[in-house]
């Protein structure tokens, strides 16, 4: 069975934050939402027009707490759930909320050497 790659968002000092993969092997639900909503085209029904410029912010927080985990920086408790196994859901939230979910962070929750 061949390696599942996964989509790398932050390689920081701390842990790599990475998109998880559907069984496929091949979907990977976060990094299509990631790249909507960088964009600002990701289908919100409170959107009012796309692209969305609240949308662009989001992506923006979204990146933020990603690095913030990859560095090991504190994150507030409303801007994460810890799963299990090294994977985390994260979360931003400003008109109605987004979040990520599943999040992998690589070598669970140890600090990288």
């Amino acid at each position: 069975m061949p390696k599942v790659v996964r989509r790398v968002v932050v390689d920081g000092d701390w842990c790599q934050v990475a998109c998880a993969v559907r069984a496929d092997g091949v979907a990977s639900p976060a990094g299509e939402m990631l790249d909507a909503l960088e964009k600002g085209e990701w289908d919100d029904p409170e959107a009012e027009a796309l692209p969305d410029s609240w949308q662009v912010r989001w992506f923006h927080r979204l990146l933020a707490a990603c690095e913030a985990l990859a560095n090991g920086d504190s994150l507030s408790q409303s801007a994460y759930n810890r799963l299990r196994d090294g994977i985390w859901e994260l979360k931003a939230v400003m008109r109605g909320s987004a979040s990520m979910t599943p999040m992998g962070v690589g070598d669970g929750y140890r600090r990288r050497e």
